[in-house]
């Protein structure tokens, strides 16, 4: 089976919020619940993130989908805190090189 879970704008927030960057986290199925996958740092509300998948169409995969539980998490980032978002770009890095 193969897919795309989208994310294109954060609609519920004002342009003029303090915020240095915004960025989603989610779980998928292979992540049991955790909120391991990411996509990039991104200035203003535009998120314009697609997570594409493929997986084998197994029982368990089935049921996951059947349940239609997703956890997302949308974070910022406050201007003037850059050091958070740079700390945060290093685990990524990290992460991708384990």
């Amino acid at each position: 089976v193969q897919g795309k879970v989208r994310f294109n704008r954060l609609t519920c927030a004002e342009e003029n919020q303090n915020w240095a960057g915004i960025f989603v986290r989610f779980s998928w199925f292979d992540t049991h619940g955790r909120l391991q996958h990411e996509s990039e740092v991104v200035d203003g509300l535009d998120l314009d993130h697609t997570f594409t998948f493929h997986q084998i169409c197994t029982h368990d995969f089935l049921q996951y989908l059947e349940r239609g539980l997703m956890t997302i998490q949308i974070r910022a980032y406050e201007k003037g805190k850059v050091k958070d978002q740079e700390l945060r770009e290093l685990r990524v890095k990290l992460r991708k090189a384990e």
